[in-house]
């Protein structure tokens, strides 16, 4: 919304393909974050690190797989370590999935179980202030 009230779309770029600003630049939405490849894997997620993401929600069932029948490579522990690089050194994550630096950056991953009618491999990410 613009300060009228009145709705716009956002126009900002994204940092990865396959994903969408809900709210520019504070609340993106997306597909599966990770790639087979595991170069492509890392980039992506560096590039939506880079673009201040925090919290990611993975919708995902344990064990889902893709069209071609291959499961999808977790993300959470490869996403701590791009955010480990920047902002080392890190305290033991806790249970929800949550791992804060000394630099006082946060990940939060978090996990919803689906069920296998209503599973989804769409997720999103957002900023944290």
């Amino acid at each position: 919304m613009n300060q009228s009230g009145e709705f716009t779309y956002p126009d900002a770029k994204t940092p990865a393909k396959r994903t969408y600003w809900v709210v520019q630049n504070k609340l993106l939405a997306g597909a599966y974050p990770g790639q087979p490849d595991p170069a492509k894997h890392l980039a992506r997620l560096q590039a939506l690190y880079d673009a201040g993401m925090r919290t990611f929600i993975n919708l995902q069932e344990e064990g889902e797989t893709n069209n071609a029948g291959q499961p999808f490579v977790r993300y959470d522990g490869d996403l701590r370590e791009v955010a480990a690089k920047k902002t080392t050194p890190w305290a033991t994550p806790n249970d929800y999935g949550t791992a804060k630096s000394a630099a006082g950056s946060t990940i939060t991953t978090k996990s919803f179980a689906c069920s296998k009618k209503s599973a989804s491999t769409a997720g999103s990410a957002s900023k944290t202030a």
